[in-house]
């Protein structure tokens, strides 16, 4: 299979989807190095920085796939992080739905043309191979060369003061795999707590921290950004904290949201860290005020996972973390290894809304985990627990408030559309 065989069987591959949407396309190596292009310059200065991260981009009415096809674990990037960035353009929600049907399809064509034409694609000396993670070797760690996107094409003088960013943009990240992010929060958080300053991860950090099963495939991602919540009453003093770090902080997004949340991106990383203080606002609404003082490094697991499962579009990064938390963690209370079900059952008891999206996604994801190469003891584990989760959910005793809002049920909206 040749590199326009494999952009044809691609391009067919996607026009099943029957979307108003051209597809262009480029395909590149670890290094960087455009192998197979049909981008527009435009298109191509937009995602020249980004290749290492296999994006999907929105570029109006096109869609703009860069492929890194010199390693046989591409094939699982490209099913999960396809639908991971793209889902960040709220335009692009309804094309995301149906990429997945052929995400497989992509995958399968990538394999196959990695196996027969490796060879062919090593426009530069070639790098060490980066075998496919198994349960017996954690991710590697990699060197900030490695972190570093590739630089965008040299641009002519004139045309570099108009598209130079007054300011870091948190939207163009690299990806860190789990020892790099679990680090660098620890790292953060301990300066915090030198400095009386309450921090504590969420998110995908959080899950890197806690979870050994997120070190391993299938359940092994990488990390593009680092979730953080504090006190607002300490804002200034986080402001102070990042900065002293050598973060570069998002000033317009600071200045219209800094009352409730924060962004700052290390440059020399180029990960996005995002602070929310006391409030957590996404499709559902938590106050995490009196939630910081129970982990050393993170929110409680109950917390944690509400935070995933409060996600009404959920993405391959939700469902994976979801399901490592769930197959590291027992339930229970008292214990920082363990998920306070009663907790989280007592909030769906009061929250109609809550206890929907909760649900929803629990059924989703039992729905999925026959689709991971997981070992079937761990498929059943992640089964028995969300099973368990959804019963306790039912049977906790429902609150008048509950019981009001159920008899409207879906035909008000419950989340909101962030």
């Amino acid at each position: 299979m040749s590199l326009e065989s494999l952009a044809d069987a691609l391009r067919k591959e996607f026009a099943t989807l029957g979307l108003p949407i051209v597809l262009e396309m480029a395909i590149v190596s670890t290094s960087g190095t455009v192998i197979y292009s049909d981008l527009s310059k435009a298109a191509m200065e937009k995602v020249s920085p980004l290749y290492k991260n296999l994006l999907l981009m929105a570029q109006g009415d096109s869609l703009t796939l860069a492929l890194d096809t010199t390693r046989t674990i591409v094939a699982s990037r490209v099913s999960n992080r396809a639908i991971l960035i793209t889902l960040t353009d709220k335009k692009m929600g309804i094309v995301l739905t149906k990429l997945e049907g052929v995400r497989d399809k992509f995958s399968r064509l990538l394999d196959e043309f990695v196996a027969s034409e490796e060879s062919k694609i090593q426009v530069s000396p070639p790098t060490p191979e980066v075998a496919v993670q198994t349960k017996n070797a954690p991710l590697p760690s990699p060197s900030v060369e490695e972190i570093q996107p590739p630089s965008p094409p040299a641009l002519p003088e004139t045309e570099k003061a108009v598209i130079a960013p007054a300011e870091p943009q948190p939207q163009v990240v690299a990806a860190l795999p789990i020892p790099a992010i679990a680090g660098q929060t620890k790292a953060i958080i301990d300066e915090a707590q030198k400095r009386n300053v309450v921090l504590r991860a969420l998110g995908g950090a959080a899950v890197a921290i806690h979870c050994p099963s997120a070190q391993y495939n299938p359940l092994a991602r990488e990390y593009p950004d680092m979730d953080l919540v504090g006190h607002a009453e300490q804002d200034r003093e986080i402001r102070k904290l990042l900065a002293d770090l050598g973060l570069e902080p998002i000033k317009r997004f600071n200045a219209l949201h800094g009352r409730k949340r924060l962004k700052f991106l290390d440059t020399k990383s180029n990960v996005g860290v995002d602070i929310f203080l006391d409030v957590f606002e996404m499709c559902h609404t938590f106050d995490f005020k009196k939630r910081l003082n129970f982990d050393l490094y993170t929110l409680p697991l109950g917390d944690l996972l509400m935070t995933k499962l409060q996600i009404v579009e959920l993405v391959g990064k939700d469902v994976v973390d979801i399901m490592a938390v769930l197959l590291d963690h027992e339930f229970g209370s008292k214990d920082p290894e363990k998920i306070d079900i009663d907790y989280i059952a007592r909030l769906c008891a009061d929250d109609w809304g809550l206890w929907k999206t909760f649900s929803m996604n629990a059924e989703k994801i039992l729905g999925l985990v026959d689709d991971y190469s997981l070992k079937e003891e761990e498929k059943q584990i992640i089964k028995s627990r969300l099973s368990t989760f959804l019963k306790r959910l039912d049977d906790e005793p429902k609150t008048s408030k509950w019981q009001k809002r159920a008899k409207v049920g879906e035909k008000s909206k419950w989340y909101e559309t962030v």
